[in-house]
């Protein structure tokens, strides 16, 4: 009762405020159906989004062979509320190749529908804030910012997609008064860090950014300079790893 009542002020104090009628709905939306799960004493395990480009199928039950409740659309971001121990099993996309997963619960239109949680992406509250649609492709992303001066700064992005064609890359913005003036992307980056380092004159000129790229086979570095309102790249270097010798005799 106090849950319908709290909707109700709610209602009554938007429409004397004169609120988009939009985000009236979609909050009010949400406040039912967390009154719902509440009274059903529905408790969400996890959020998570569909990865499934072309929509996913939710089901009456966890079975191939259940009745098809609806799609849907990729990105679509989800309450899961039943992620019992059931048996895995593979599923063939001709876009993904061999898929493993099992069915999992989420709660839809107050009832509980299931999904092959292979085209799911478990989030967490770490991550939450950090996961963003970016060129219809979810993200996670990353920012680092440092500042270069009184007046400038740069931010280094990494970038990690969660759709069918998985690619990391990093954005480099060089801002002035929050505003980018220039900024450079890199992909196809695996396991990078990032070292800032400044030239020890009173008034620095230059500032050097270097990116390591590192994988068992190979290390990949590149380094930057920050000069006149831009970022340069002004060396790159690639090393194979040193494989070991093996003595025959």
């Amino acid at each position: 009762m106090k849950n319908i009542s709290y909707i109700i002020i709610t209602l009554v104090f938007w429409s004397c405020q004169g609120q988009n009628k939009d985000v009236q709905k979609t909050v009010i939306k949400d406040l039912i159906s967390n009154s719902e799960k509440e009274s059903n004493n529905i408790k969400v395990l996890f959020l998570a989004y569909t990865t499934a480009e072309k929509g996913l199928n939710y089901r009456k039950e966890p079975d191939m062979n259940s009745e098809v409740l609806g799609k849907l659309n990729y990105g679509t971001k989800v309450d899961v509320v039943d992620d019992s121990n059931r048996s895995l099993f593979w599923v063939d996309d001709l876009e993904r190749g061999s898929l493993y997963g099992k069915w999992v619960g989420i709660y839809k239109d107050s009832s509980i529908v299931y999904v092959f949680n292979a085209y799911l992406y478990k989030s967490s509250p770490k991550i939450e804030k950090n996961i963003k649609l970016v060129n219809n492709k979810l993200e996670v992303i990353y920012i680092k910012s440092e500042n270069i001066d009184s007046n400038q700064k740069m931010t280094i992005e990494k970038h990690i997609q969660i759709s069918n064609h998985l690619e990391d890359y990093v954005i480099i913005k060089l801002l002035q008064k929050e505003k980018t003036i220039f900024e450079y992307k890199i992909n196809y980056l695996l396991k990078e860090y990032y070292t800032l380092t400044k030239t020890n004159d009173k008034i620095p000129t230059y500032n050097y950014l270097t990116i390591f790229d590192e994988c068992p086979s190979s290390e990949y570095k590149q380094t930057f300079a920050i000069k006149e309102n831009k970022i340069l790249k002004i060396s790159e270097k690639y090393t194979e790893a040193d494989e070991e010798v093996q003595d025959h005799n």
